[in-house]
């Protein structure tokens, strides 16, 4: 004779602990990462991380639910097709267990639940100085390694309970590794701007901003030894600009201007020189300069549209040095430090020139062979036995006076007086006012 009412109270109580076990709330107290073991029955896989062919299906978890424990079961990933995740849990966890059915066999993990050993990270209060630990729109993973990725998807309305605290609404992303590695991706909507910065355990920092509105690119590499590279690029002006800091004082600076064609180079070496050098490709010219540390500066310019060449030097002295040469004419100036300057012509001129600070000055010319004196006050000239001049005729401009014989061989015209306390001799005549 069967007993209804046993039968009924044994169905109610499995049924009750079935409903009991279909979702449980409980701690991992071990973990098999690697294939461990065999499955005692092939009814009951889930004992083995490997399955009837040998091949691994994923970690196993034994979860401590109060009083007790539950079988080796699997977790919940994400994807497990072609595309594929896995993100195992550890020892401690918190963990959520949904039992199919209510039978334990058939358990498996399908999150995990924050607890009081340990906490959710949450907020960005080290990046945005956000007072309040708990944010909007925070995408957050801290590891035990000190990795943490970050990621700020705060509203962008003005009204937004961010804006009001004076947080800029960004998007933010942050992933720290080992040691001081670090990347950081943070979009602003406010200043139309994307920030990268990367820094690594030889405290070595990579940055990159990237400004779409204005369309500029700027980079910055912050090397352990000290050294600095930075680049900047304007798409609209189309320039570039590039700059390299070395730990002993050197710089490189190189200027690229696209649209006109133009190119900048400065070297600074570490002793103080200066390399400077310009290049315009539509024009053709070229500059380069030097400077040293004592005061010296050299130049040298060429445009190749004009045949032009132009070398300048300035001496510690103060002295300037200046050649020039254009066609078949070449010119060579030298600047005294007391204001004389000689200049020495040669092509179709061919003259020669000394001028001095008071306006003196002496001038030859090759072509027609001649000279030119010209003093401030004063023109003398002396000689222990003579001082002879020679040419067809002499002419003199003003007064002249005389001390001494005076032995004329041709003729003498001025437009002066002429007074003398010696002997007048002369071969021809002499011609008076």
């Amino acid at each position: 004779m069967i007993n209804f009412k046993e039968n009924t109270q044994f169905d109610i109580s499995e049924l009750n602990r079935r409903l009991a076990n279909l979702f449980r709330i409980g701690t991992v107290e071990e973990v098999r990462y690697d294939k461990e073991g065999k499955p005692s029955d092939p009814e009951v896989p889930w004992f083995s991380n490997e399955d009837q062919n040998g091949l691994y299906r994923g970690p196993l978890y034994r979860v401590r639910m109060h009083d007790h424990f539950t079988y080796w079961i699997p977790q919940l990933q994400l994807r497990a097709g072609e595309d594929q995740s896995y993100f195992a849990y550890e020892k401690g966890e918190q963990v959520a267990v949904f039992s199919l059915s209510g039978d334990p066999m058939q358990g498996v993990i399908f999150g995990a639940l924050p607890s009081d050993k340990y906490r959710p990270p949450v907020g960005l209060d080290d990046l945005s100085k956000d007072l309040r630990p708990w944010r909007e729109s925070i995408d957050r993973k801290r590891y035990k390694d000190d990795h943490d990725n970050r990621e700020d998807r705060s509203p962008r309305k003005k009204e937004t309970n961010s804006d009001k605290i004076g947080i800029p609404p960004r998007h933010l992303w942050q992933w720290d590794f080992h040691g001081k590695s670090q990347y950081q991706y943070i979009h602003d909507e406010d200043t139309k701007t994307i920030h990268n910065h990367q820094s690594f355990d030889d405290d070595t920092v990579l940055e990159f901003s990237w400004n779409y509105e204005n369309q500029t690119h700027t980079h910055h590499w912050h090397y352990a030894d000290g050294a600095d590279y930075r680049y900047h690029y304007d798409e609209k002006a189309k320039t570039h600009s590039q700059e390299w800091f070395y730990p002993d004082g050197r710089i490189l600076a190189y200027f690229w201007d696209e649209k006109n064609q133009a190119h900048y180079k400065t070297h600074t070496h570490a002793d103080g020189q200066v390399y400077k050098q310009h290049w315009n490709e539509a024009a053709q010219t070229h500059l380069k300069q030097r400077t040293y540390p004592d005061g010296r500066i050299e130049r040298y310019f060429w445009n190749e549209k004009n045949d032009l060449h132009e070398s300048k030097t300035t001496h510690a002295d103060g002295r300037i040095e200046t050649q020039s040469s254009q066609g078949g004419n070449s010119l060579k100036r030298i600047e005294f430090a007391d204001g004389t300057v000689q200049t020495y012509r040669h092509g179709d001129t061919n003259t020669h020139e000394t001028q001095y600070k008071d306006g003196s000055f002496v001038v030859y010319d090759l072509d027609t062979q001649e000279m030119h004196s010209h003093s401030a006050k004063v023109l003398k000239a002396s000689a222990v036995e003579k001082i002879q001049i020679k040419a067809p005729k002499v002419f003199i401009e003003g007064d002249v006076g005389i001390k001494g014989n005076v032995s004329v061989n041709g003729d003498i015209s001025n437009t002066g007086n002429i007074t003398s306390d010696g002997v007048h001799k002369a071969a021809s005549h002499i011609i008076l006012p």
